[in-house]
């Protein structure tokens, strides 16, 4: 594939393949996204999607909403218990089993939920004297059916807001250091590729490594992540290498970290996951192409 330097006004070069355009080469802050465009980053990330703009638009402002409103560890644990209870069979069908056999109504119960019971609990169910509407009942009213401990489940939702507030901390440090952003991409495409460069200023000298921390996504919004390479060198500064897929599970993503003093660049490769064996040649020619200049 021929490939092109392109200069950045943000002090760089880079080749990209011939056919690919640049679509953003802007110096300070990046403006915040109109609802266009953070609709169409939606559909990048997910291709599948049916929402319309106006759908989209109604997203949005209930997540605002919800995320506005943080529920009490309370709160979200009662809403995960009725989660799980509407997840069980219904009355009706358990009570027609119950008064066949006991013991598989039991296990007919337990088959959608997050585990089955070992047999000697399930006989001691079927062992009780109780109509089905009280077993039923009692099934649907204790926490234990459903493997959800209260103080278990607190500690795991305050410790995920914690993670959640750090991490925003994060985002805003990066948002407040960015200098400028480069994006590029092919003219015509369906798989969504594309290669960012964002320029930083630092708040203070840091290795590539450090940068890649406060870059990183949290485990939970990621569906596969490699370990962090640090064999790579890109314009002569040793660097890191960072490959995941966030949990949309759609689009791979090939970041690459590197620092100079107070000066901080991410290189991002990204595509559909199904495309990314086709481009991952490309994607490592643009990355050693980026010269500082």
């Amino acid at each position: 594939m021929s490939m092109k330097n392109v200069s950045s006004r943000l002090g760089f070069s880079i080749a990209i393949p011939s056919d690919w355009i640049v679509n953003e080469d802007s110096v300070g802050h990046e403006p915040a996204p109109s609802l266009e465009q953070r609709y169409e980053m939606f559909q990048r990330m997910f291709p599948d999607s049916t929402f319309s703009l106006e759908e989209y638009k109604k997203y949005e402002e209930e997540t605002h909403r919800l995320y506005r409103k943080r529920d009490t560890a309370e709160e979200a644990y009662q809403k995960l218990l009725n989660s799980e209870r509407a997840k069980a069979s219904k009355m009706g069908k358990f009570k027609k089993v119950y008064e066949q056999d006991r013991k598989t109504a039991y296990r007919m119960f337990f088959d959608k939920l997050l585990g089955m019971p070992a047999n000697e609990k399930l006989d001691k169910l079927a062992s009780r004297e109780l109509s089905a509407e009280e077993a039923y009942s009692g099934l649907m009213a204790d926490p234990e059916t459903f493997l959800v401990d209260f103080e278990t489940f607190k500690w795991q939702y305050e410790a995920e807001q914690e993670a959640l507030d750090e991490e925003r901390r994060r985002k805003q440090g990066l948002e407040e250091m960015q200098q400028g952003l480069f994006e590029a991409a092919p003219s015509v495409d369906r798989d969504f590729a594309s290669v960012e460069v964002v320029k930083l200023k630092l708040k203070r000298p840091m290795t590539a490594i450090e940068l890649y921390e406060l870059d990183k996504p949290r485990p939970t919004v990621t569906l596969w992540g490699a370990r962090p390479s640090k064999t790579i060198t890109v314009d002569r500064i040793p660097a890191v290498g960072y490959y995941f897929i966030p949990d949309t599970g759609d689009i791979k993503f090939l970041n690459v970290y590197l620092t100079q003093g107070i000066t901080g660049w991410i290189i991002s490769c990204s595509c559909k996951v199904n495309a990314f064996p086709k481009y991952k040649g490309v994607f490592n020619e643009i990355i050693h192409s980026f010269r500082r200049i």
